[in-house]
């Protein structure tokens, strides 16, 4: 069982780097973890799971807020799957 499945990383400002830890604790051991895209990172320690996300712009003329919202999918040794999620809002340095 997930301790949380959704961890929301509130207002970040750009450019940023931060980690999520997905704490699980149950009778399934971890196989692998696959993630949505390039600016995300995961591995497994033990049982919990660590995702390393890195927020940046490739277009300087966008929103100064910007929502996002990231998935990966925890893959189990018996053929199970789970999908945790995260999100957080990009802002403009103060």
């Amino acid at each position: 069982m997930w301790k949380k499945e959704h961890i929301d990383l509130g207002d970040l400002p750009r450019p940023f780097k931060k980690e999520a830890v997905f704490e699980y604790q149950g009778p399934l051991k971890i196989k692998s973890v696959k993630v949505s895209c390039g600016c995300t990172a995961a591995k497994i320690d033990g049982s919990n799971v660590t995702v390393g996300f890195t927020g940046r712009f490739s277009n300087a003329n966008k929103l100064d807020f910007q929502n996002f919202n990231k998935s990966l999918t925890v893959l189990f040794t018996d053929g199970t799957a789970t999908k945790l999620t995260f999100s957080g809002k990009m802002i403009k340095n103060v």
